[in-house]
């Protein structure tokens, strides 16, 4: 969720087809409390795989998702105000098994920033961050990281990537296994990654949820969940504060 420069709220989330559901859904609270609930095209999707909302300087909002059919990262634009907004949807990476457990950011200058998955194989992925600047057509995609420690099989809302902005305009990018949490931070000609935290060191496992934010000193605030009992799932919250080595 986020609050535009007027006041605008902006959402969205997966009506699951575990229940009926249809779509990647779109919500906006405009400033009197009124609500718009829309259908962005997507299909039928799976509740587990993440969606991820943000607005540009026109107001305009883009959606990121997951695509189960085409296993592909796509990204809905909302159409222009007035009458029945419609949707366009792209394709941003169609490489391999794509696009899953996106955030999605776009900074002051309307340059989008997109940090996923890309399933390598049964308990394995490719971290990526995709990008592309306002007015360009083309998509820079570079690789991350790789996490060999998924599990794949839970069936839960997840949010395995976290991406955010710094003052100088590089992305930071939070993403977690089972086992390790860890940190990439664009230095100007690559990402330089670090590991955060290790399950090891607790002896648990962690949830494979992960937020990250960072301050106007570019000082690194990071929440996820370590798990330590299942069926009931019990847990911690745990929060990491610093700067990037």
């Amino acid at each position: 969720m986020i609050i535009d420069d007027i006041g605008i709220v902006h959402t969205a989330g997966i009506d699951p087809m575990e229940f009926g559901g249809n779509e990647v859904e779109y919500y906006r609270v405009d400033t009197n409390g009124d609500v718009t609930v829309e259908e962005v095209g997507s299909g039928p999707l799976s509740y587990k795989f993440a969606v991820s909302v943000d607005v540009d300087s026109s107001g305009t909002a883009y959606v990121t998702y997951y695509d189960q059919d085409s296993n592909d990262l796509i990204l809905a634009r909302r159409g222009p105000e007035g009458g029945e907004a419609s949707w366009s949807l792209e394709t941003v990476d169609a490489e391999g098994d794509a696009g899953q457990f996106a955030e999605l950011v776009i900074d002051d200058g309307d340059r989008i920033h997109i940090s996923y998955v890309t399933q390598t194989g049964d308990d394995e992925a490719a971290v990526k961050y995709a990008t592309r600047g306002a007015g360009e057509s083309n998509w820079t995609i570079i690789d991350v990281d790789t996490l060999s420690n998924i599990f794949y099989g839970f069936e839960g809302a997840r949010e395995i990537t976290s991406i955010s902005i710094d003052s100088f305009g590089n992305p930071w990018i939070a993403y977690t296994d089972e086992m390790n949490l860890k940190l990439a931070v664009w230095d100007g000609r690559a990402f330089r990654t670090e590991t955060i935290s290790t399950s090891r060191d607790r002896g648990v496992v962690f949830g494979q949820l992960v937020s990250l934010g960072l301050d106007a000193d570019d000082i690194a605030h990071i929440a996820t969940f370590e798990v330590t009992a299942t069926g009931p799932l019990n847990g911690n919250v745990l929060y990491f504060r610093g700067t990037a080595k």
